[in-house]
């Protein structure tokens, strides 16, 4: 899928008048032909009725055009934000780095986990039934995975998810669209939206933290990790 077919894709959804406007033709038409045959046996009052027939078998065409429509760029939209974590996923470089120096800040149910990484302020939060319990010569730290992107695949990557372009020249319909499928939607979970994609820069980088039990003895062989975050 290129930005090109993305392209015609909004286009067909925010511009759908041919077809529409070739169905009423057609519903205009048919009504026409009955309407020469109706005035010839002086069966005027059946007119009305006919054309009424013929918008109403022509309105759930148009329709159902439209919701094949959005239907087909939203199964688009969602393929490529599978097709772009694919994409960082396999070429993405990846760093670890082990974190000593952090607070932990104690609630009723949460432990709220404050550090510094890579001169950037963080903060997680862990349900206090999940913090793991280090025995002798054990420690807790947090591990860190730094992902990026090497230098060399940033501009095809970038050029090939970068759709910030569309939320510009389409930001009415998306807005229209996402309180449309907010409606449907379950609140609870996240990053439902299909157009999220769009509107999100595609990132080149991406840190996740978890907790860890390192063992102090021998950390370069016997570490082993408990995720909890």
């Amino acid at each position: 899928m290129t930005k090109e077919d993305l392209r015609k894709q909004f286009e067909n959804c925010v511009h759908p008048t041919k077809k529409i406007f070739l169905t009423f033709c057609l519903a205009f038409g048919i009504s026409l032909s009955l309407l020469t045959r109706i005035s010839r046996s002086s069966d005027l009052p059946k007119m009305g009725i006919l054309i009424v027939i013929s918008l109403i078998i022509s309105i759930p065409f148009c329709s159902k055009h439209l919701r094949y429509l959005y239907n087909n760029l939203e199964r688009t939209l969602y393929q490529l934000r599978s097709e772009q974590m694919a994409y960082f996923e396999k070429h993405a470089v990846t760093t670890t780095d082990v974190i000593d120096d952090f607070t932990m800040s104690y609630t009723q149910y949460d432990v709220k986990l404050s550090f510094s990484y890579r001169d950037q302020s963080q903060s997680f939060t862990v349900l206090r039934t999940l913090i793991p319990q280090p025995y002798a010569n054990q420690r807790l730290v947090i591990v860190a995975h730094h992902l990026s992107l090497p230098s060399d695949r940033i501009g095809d990557y970038e050029e090939r998810f970068d759709l910030s372009e569309f939320s510009q020249t389409y930001a009415t319909f998306i807005k229209r669209r996402e309180r449309n499928l907010a409606l449907f939607i379950n609140p609870y979970e996240t990053n439902q939206s299909p157009y999220k994609i769009i509107s999100e820069l595609p990132a080149t980088e991406k840190q996740t933290f978890e907790l860890a039990i390192i063992n102090q003895l021998d950390p370069a062989t016997n570490e082993s990790t408990t995720k909890t975050k």
